[in-house]
């Protein structure tokens, strides 16, 4: 289907921002966000273990050089020592399901059951 909007801009329309890849993984990043600003609002005095990084690509899907580049690079080398990296991809849910994703574009419906007390 066409574009009823211009697909580069970033168009706000209505309350919405409209166009290409505006919602993906937008939310995802916001949670993460909004997390660390309600904890620093709520709890002024709360102060992480360890410094928090964000790090935010735009190409994860179409074969950027991804977290392999930024492990070899410059920025990363130059961070203390421990630094630990999560990469979290894959859908929002807004439920308590978590998806299973096989080559990042291909979600794998599963049903987990796990039994034993919670780590």
């Amino acid at each position: 289907a066409a574009w009823t909007v211009p697909p580069f801009e970033g168009l706000r329309k209505d309350g919405r921002i409209y166009g290409r890849g505006t919602q993906d993984m937008k939310c995802v990043c916001l949670q993460y966000l909004e997390a660390v600003r309600a904890l620093h609002r709520d709890q002024p005095e709360w102060r992480p273990q360890r410094d928090i990084y964000f790090t935010f690509v735009p190409d994860e899907e179409i074969g950027g050089a991804g977290m392999a580049a930024f492990l070899e690079s410059k920025l990363y080398t130059g961070l203390p020592a421990g630094v630990a990296l999560a990469l979290d991809e894959g859908l929002a849910s807004t439920t308590d399901s978590f998806d299973v994703f096989y080559g990042e574009r291909l979600p794998w419906w599963v049903d987990v059951t796990a039994t034993g007390p919670t780590g």
